[in-house]
């Protein structure tokens, strides 16, 4: 169920309803699907990343902005250069007044998703923007909240502006519903003319689909949502690398073994083997 994957997160500072974390990875799963009812945005500082956001497959790098509107089910896993973002979480409400005016009343309609935002932003004075949150989220001067609350104000402007989503898979549209059977059930056998069965299409028009809808043949959205389930369990448990690709989905270890290389260009045992020195090191220091 979709509720499954609903996240309740809790803000770092509650003296302001926005957070601000920096992330350094160099492989691996960023996080995995899950949705909340707050604002997300990704920017991304060094290296590339991909997110997977509501089926839509997105590459983003050095520069480049992901945001991730409220209720969206999203993922993500660490790109082939690794990546350094921060990740900014504001509750909706931080930029709605008690006053209604205009510009709230359009906050209001992205809040409830009547208006959506483009989830790949590529705009210099809008990445400059948010650095300036962060910079004022990391000095804490005298008025910071206020010019942190500026700052999202001028950047969901020009988000309205100028990146409004000109279509979007919304919640109980055919390709969300695709998309999520797929992340509910990607441990089982999942081939395209099951899938296109299951959905009542016939096999080439289900591919050209999903191809048009989401930008990303089936088999990639597939094969993404499972590796990232497979580097959160290399991760998380000591569980044997055959074992963790049969949870994931694959039947064929070497198979697993090539996607797996594929995507984060080491095999499973070896990004086990580096993320367990980075938590060594961590503990040691």
């Amino acid at each position: 169920m979709i509720q499954d994957f609903h996240e309740i997160f809790s803000l770092l500072d509650r003296n302001i309803p926005v957070s601000v974390m920096l992330f350094d990875r160099e492989s691996g799963s960023l996080f995995e699907s899950h949705w909340h009812e707050k604002f997300e945005i990704l920017v991304v500082c060094e290296g590339n990343m991909q997110v997977i956001c509501d089926g839509c497959v997105i590459n983003a790098r050095k520069g480049d902005i992901v945001f991730i509107n409220p209720c969206q089910l999203h993922s993500g896993v660490v790109g082939d250069l690794g990546v350094v973002y921060y990740c900014i979480i504001m509750e909706p409400n931080f930029l709605v007044s008690i006053n209604m005016d205009v510009c709230d009343k359009t906050l209001l309609e992205i809040q409830n998703s009547r208006i959506r935002i483009s989830n790949l932003i590529k705009d210099d004075e809008m990445y400059r923007l948010l650095m300036g949150v962060v910079s004022q989220n990391k000095e804490k001067e005298p008025y910071y909240e206020m010019y942190i609350r500026s700052y999202l104000m001028l950047f969901m402007s020009q988000a309205v502006k100028k990146h409004r989503m000109e279509s979007t898979p919304r919640a109980g549209t055919m390709v969300s519903r695709i998309t999520s059977y797929i992340t509910e059930h990607y441990a089982e056998s999942l081939s395209t003319k099951a899938l296109s069965e299951q959905f009542g299409f016939s096999l080439s028009y289900f591919c050209r689909y999903f191809k048009k809808e989401t930008g990303e043949k089936v088999v990639d959205y597939i094969n993404a949502v499972r590796l990232n389930k497979a580097c959160a369990l290399l991760q998380q448990t000591e569980l044997p690398v055959t074992e963790i690709a049969l949870l994931a989905g694959y039947t064929s270890i070497n198979y697993f073994n090539h996607r797996f290389r594929a995507k984060l260009g080491c095999s499973p045992l070896q990004f086990r083997k580096a993320k367990s020195t980075d938590m060594q090191l961590l503990l040691e220091d």
